[in-house]
């Protein structure tokens, strides 16, 4: 798991309903405490320390949406079975195996899309003769590692580059990147990840 997994947010994920309904341990927790660990899960992948989760208590409860902070302390024990605690650079962090396993499918997805369009990107630069070892103008969008070369239509006009920091974010690529995401995913999710023993599957 990179570093900066936090720095990728999805627009939206695959989820097993049928794998969550099956999880024994799922299946013996109260509908309040489902609905506890549902939200969980769903911060795990969009807040603010994906794909992991806080340890403290006093975070936990407001993410969990209970009412009060005793109620999740009431009912917190079946939910963390669900969950190992790991430490990091930044502190204890709650950790779902399910969740990471998905988001490593993210990850390296995310990987492959960079590889492939810097290397689209020597290959222009071959072809067109130009043998300046510059590296070409980067856009690079605040909530995903995937980068892209400019086109000229998309250079300053000045002919200056400006830092990759300070372009401005396309929403509509973004959206392009997740809907790629999820295509991949539909395709290369591994069986396992699909269709587990009952013993095994959910979260």
């Amino acid at each position: 798991m990179r570093n900066n997994s936090s720095d990728f947010k999805p627009i939206y994920i695959h989820w097993y309903e049928d794998d969550f309904q099956a999880d024994l341990a799922v299946r013996h927790m109260t509908s309040r405490q489902r609905s506890f660990y549902r939200n969980l899960l769903m911060y795990a992948y969009f807040g603010d320390k994906r794909p992991y989760l806080t340890a403290d208590d006093t975070e936990l409860w407001l993410i969990a949406d209970a009412d009060t902070q005793q109620e999740w302390l009431d009912n917190k024990k079946p939910i963390l079975t669900k969950f190992t605690e790991r430490m990091t650079k930044d502190g204890p962090r709650l950790v779902n195996k399910r969740v990471l396993e998905e988001w490593q499918i993210i990850e390296d997805y995310l990987a492959q899309r960079k590889k492939a369009g810097l290397a689209s990107a020597a290959a222009r630069r071959r072809e067109s003769g130009n043998s300046n070892p510059e590296i070409p103008t980067l856009i690079v969008h605040p909530a995903t590692t995937v980068e892209h070369p400019l086109t000229a239509d998309e250079r300053p006009s000045t002919g200056c580059q400006q830092a990759a920091s300070s372009l401005p974010t396309n929403e509509d690529e973004d959206r392009d990147v997740n809907r790629s995401l999820m295509l991949m995913l539909l395709i290369l999710s591994p069986k396992p990840m699909r269709k587990r023993k009952k013993q095994n599957v959910g979260k």
